[in-house]
């Protein structure tokens, strides 16, 4: 779990660093990596939908004027996340998972979640917050899932103090 953690804050330490696409492109990831640990068997689409649908789809549903509002779907993030990290685009428009948007608008400045016709415009920082508050959600949930927790000891690990790769090899200072 120590991985999804230490993602989870480098998405918000490039907020506080202002790097926002970093932000953005690693906050795109981690429901299909969540996804991935908490569904394996299923491929890229389906378990970044699923994982969307379990965390994040309460943030992008409400009732307006008794009307039932849909920012975003699972599909619509899904293609976002396929045109911004394959093409660095915020149109998603001929993205086949796109549900009801053809393109994201991101900005810095105090608008979040307006949708003007099939245009959603998001606050960069809140939208990475809220996929980092939804990880957290879902570490807590899954914490005690020793099948997942197998899974995730499994992901990349990058070293940062002396290690050994294999018995008696040591790499880093003693």
């Amino acid at each position: 779990m120590m991985t999804i953690a230490k993602l989870n804050e480098a998405i918000r330490l490039s907020l506080q660093q202002e790097n926002y696409y970093s932000a953005l492109a690693l906050a795109l990831t981690m429901p299909d990596i969540c996804g991935k640990m908490e569904f394996p068997k299923l491929g890229s689409e389906a378990r970044s939908k699923n994982w969307f649908d379990k965390y994040m789809r309460k943030n992008y549903e409400c009732e307006i004027m008794e009307k039932h509002v849909v920012f975003m779907t699972a599909g619509d993030c899904y293609a976002l996340r396929c045109s911004f990290l394959h093409e660095a685009k915020d149109d998603i428009e001929h993205q086949r998972a796109s549900d009801t948007l053809k393109r994201f608008q991101f900005t810095t400045l105090g608008i979040h979640r307006i949708k003007t016709d099939e245009i959603l415009n998001l606050n960069v920082s809140n939208f990475c917050l809220e996929i980092c508050a939804a990880v957290d959600e879902w570490i807590d949930g899954v914490s005690s899932d020793n099948e997942i927790m197998e899974r995730t000891n499994l992901l990349l690990t990058i070293k940062d103090s002396t290690y050994s790769p294999i018995p008696f090899v040591t790499i880093g200072n003693k």
